[in-house]
């Protein structure tokens, strides 16, 4: 990987990590990126695991999905992903909180 693409990942991972910060509260001492899927990154939050999704342009917000909605979204077809997505995403404190009480 060139120099210019790592530090363009290093960027978009900051902005997702921002995005993580501001949805839990506080900084998670467990997140780590995936080495194969360098913008994927997981976070223990108690029991559950995050995923925390870094999009390449800022045109596209950072998602944060469950383990079991991040898994949701890897089995389905292609054309589905996008709404499965929208649907699985933890967008604020109160839906993340009903996720980790599930």
């Amino acid at each position: 990987m060139s120099n210019s693409a790592s530090n363009d990942d290093r960027q978009c991972r900051d902005r997702a990590y921002a995005h993580l910060i501001e949805l839990i509260g506080n900084r998670p001492h467990t997140l780590t990126w995936d080495p194969i899927h360098c913008l994927q990154g997981h976070v223990h939050l108690g029991f559950s695991e995050l995923v925390l999704i870094a999009p390449r342009d800022a045109a596209h917000q950072p998602v944060v999905l469950t383990e079991a909605g991040w898994d949701a979204v890897r089995r389905c077809p292609g054309a589905q992903r996008r709404d499965l997505i929208r649907w699985f995403a933890i967008t604020d404190t109160s839906h993340l909180a009903a996720c980790l009480a599930a």
